[in-house]
């Protein structure tokens, strides 16, 4: 698990970055945790292989349900998220706002 704190002019943040163990898949979890005042954030997931050289081959329906979740993680939210989930060339993209005692995965 790493846990680092970025200190900006209009807040503060902690992102929680840890690999959990299963069986049989990895997954890669992101937490940020507002710490103090509203710190606007900008996710970019864009997973490649081969150091960035290939692009994942997905089943047709990987995207959308990744869309899917995310846009549901936004709906359970609050109103602090702007718009909505960008996607293209299989990478996706959210823009949401931080405050004090939120917390995002």
């Amino acid at each position: 698990m790493l846990e680092t704190e970025c200190h900006t002019g209009a807040g503060v943040v902690r992102l929680v970055d840890c690999m959990p163990r299963r069986a049989g898949h990895a997954s890669v979890v992101r937490v940020a945790e507002g710490v103090s005042g509203r710190v606007p954030m900008r996710m970019d997931l864009v997973i490649r292989f081969d150091y960035g050289r290939t692009v994942p081959v997905w089943p047709e329906v990987a995207p959308m349900d990744m869309a899917w979740a995310m846009r549901k993680e936004k709906a359970m939210g609050d109103a602090a998220h702007r718009g909505d989930l960008e996607s293209h060339n299989y990478a996706h993209f959210d823009e949401h706002m931080t405050r004090r005692g939120r917390r995002s995965p």
